[in-house]
């Protein structure tokens, strides 16, 4: 196979994977009812969840078995996703991150991400919301609940 046919072929490769992707997040109903029910909610382009990605590990983050963990966590907080009105600002864009990594992350306000909690955890039980500028992170705890980590 000469350069040019290897070219096509993993180009060819790229575009399935991708296709297969997507494939798998469009038959999740779960995902597709929130993404139309949320009017404020836009994906995330997969270069930027990458940077996010890195910006987070360079301060120790990380997710294992579904859990955040962070040598530097002090005094963690598990409240009501309704009681972080009082905490912060739910106008704010955060990111929500599935642990099933399957599903791409999506960006909204936390206001919908509280209006629409119970859709939010039919997609996945296990998540987890990061502010736009990656300084607030809530984790989910158990139904209807949050665990505030400062990073």
């Amino acid at each position: 196979m000469d350069s040019k046919m290897r070219e096509r072929y993993e180009l060819l490769k790229k575009k399935n994977k991708e296709h297969a992707r997507q494939c798998k997040w469009k038959n999740n109903s779960f995902y597709t009812e929130f993404l139309k029910l949320v009017s404020d909610v836009e994906m995330i382009p997969e270069n930027q969840w990458k940077e996010l990605m890195d910006k987070l590990l360079s301060k120790q983050f990380y997710l294992k078995a579904g859990h955040i963990k962070n040598m530097d966590m002090k005094n963690e907080i598990i409240i009501s996703y309704h009681e972080l009105e009082k905490m912060v600002d739910i106008t704010e864009k955060y990111i929500i991150v599935w642990i099933n990594n399957e599903l791409p992350p999506v960006k909204c306000s936390l206001c919908s991400v509280v209006e629409n909690i119970d859709d939010v955890e039919a997609v996945d039980f296990s998540f987890i919301l990061i502010s736009e500028d990656s300084e607030k992170v809530f984790e989910s705890y158990k139904s209807g609940m949050a665990r505030i980590v400062k990073l």
